[in-house]
């Protein structure tokens, strides 16, 4: 056995996102490495989405080329969802690997909030429609106006939770019945996104006696409470809160309060590092 044996040398740390890292880093190698895989998925998707959409006006031959059956419309929708969330997808994991970021510059969206919302509606359609549950969104047209900013996973992680908390009710609480509203209004420069539902309501486990997140913290079965953590890092990023609250026999409500400024100042910063890059 030769000294070293003895003496092992202690495994390097991970390295935090953005870290510059030696060749054979694993965590470098990973990301590269998702980021091929989604680069080629999304060139089938592209040619996928291509494959359904009705010609152009000038390779139109008659009258019944112009619209897709309404099947293929549908899973034209669905394809450019996916095309989309996959997207975000390259955005994060080149952010992650071109430089340190903060959850507030690495989450941040170039869409409208309005925009953002209507992403996160599309992406949980299939699950609320699995168990009949209603997907409402309701957008003030001076919130749907502003930059999206790095809401997008707060609120996906919002909706997520309501719908598995009304599906672990089981089979016979009359699922159609239930709903999950989004809402986003703008007063007084703050921006109020809230996500209010008709579930069981929240556990009183997951919030201080002030209706605080408890950070790090589930109730589901292997959880970690990471979705919550990352939520909250976000929104202390943009000066803002998160607040989760029960409504006797109603459900639960999550709502999370920032001022616009935040989002205004973000979009303009990123607009000028785009001006400045050659």
């Amino acid at each position: 056995m030769s000294p070293s044996d003895n003496n092992p040398t202690p495994a390097d740390p991970a390295p935090s996102p953005g870290q510059a890292t030696g060749p054979a880093d694993p965590s470098a190698q990973l990301a590269h490495e998702l980021a091929n895989l989604l680069d080629g998925s999304l060139r089938h998707l592209g040619i996928a989405i291509n494959s359904l959409r009705p010609p152009n006006d000038t390779d139109q031959q008659d009258d019944s080329n112009t619209t897709a059956p309404a099947e293929d419309d549908e899973l034209l929708g669905r394809l450019q969802t996916a095309d989309q969330s996959m997207r975000q997808m390259v955005s994060l994991i080149h952010k992650w690997m071109k430089q340190p970021t903060g959850p507030r510059e690495l989450y941040e969206q170039p869409q409208t909030l309005g925009e953002s919302l209507e992403q996160v509606v599309k992406v949980h359609r299939p699950s609320a429609d699995r168990f009949e549950i209603g997907l409402g969104l309701s957008i003030d047209e001076d919130a749907g106006a502003l930059p999206a900013g790095p809401v997008f996973p707060i609120i996906a992680n919002a909706v997520r939770n309501s719908i598995e908390a009304i599906a672990a009710e089981g089979p016979d609480t009359t699922p159609q019945d239930h709903r999950i509203q989004i809402r986003a209004e703008l007063r007084d420069q703050q921006v109020y996104l809230t996500v209010t539902d008709d579930g069981p309501g929240l556990d009183s486990s997951m919030c201080d006696p002030k209706g605080h997140l408890i950070l790090g913290r589930s109730t589901k079965p292997g959880g970690h409470g990471m979705g919550l953590t990352l939520s909250q890092q976000i929104a202390q990023s943009l000066g803002g809160s998160l607040r989760l609250a029960s409504r006797p026999q109603q459900g639960a409500q999550f709502t999370l309060t920032y001022p616009s400024a935040g989002v205004r100042a973000l979009a303009e910063l990123n607009a000028e590092s785009n001006t400045d890059t050659p």
